[in-house]
């Protein structure tokens, strides 16, 4: 499990590698897509519940500008995130299954 942390996530030996700085990576990918039109949770990540910001990124993968990008910049949660499309129920189109195909192409040994 993958916990996410602050940026100053320090362990005994120095910086905690089981954390993952997903405010950071947040800040990235906004910067990134300047002019892409983000969702209050992600655009306002470090007020935001973690599990808004966790869904918005969910769905925000299914933007096929965004797919590849989120998936390569938020792998150590990227089997959390392709999960919570079974869960949000306004994700029933066939964006779902694009993502999964760019997903797949990137990553093929997430495929069982």
């Amino acid at each position: 499990m993958v916990a996410i942390a602050s940026s100053s996530a320090q362990g005994p030996c120095g910086p905690d590698t089981i954390f993952f700085n997903i405010h950071s990576q947040i800040q990235q990918l906004v910067s990134t897509f300047p002019t892409f039109r983000f969702p209050h949770e992600v655009s306002n990540a470090p007020s935001a519940k973690v599990v808004e910001v966790l869904n918005a990124l969910s769905r925000l993968m299914t933007v096929p500008l965004l797919t590849s990008y989120i998936a390569n910049a938020f792998r150590p949660i990227l089997l959390d995130l392709c999960s919570r499309w079974l869960d949000l129920l306004e994700l029933e189109d066939l964006s779902v299954f694009e993502a999964t195909g760019v997903i797949l192409g990137i990553y093929d040994e997430i495929y069982p």
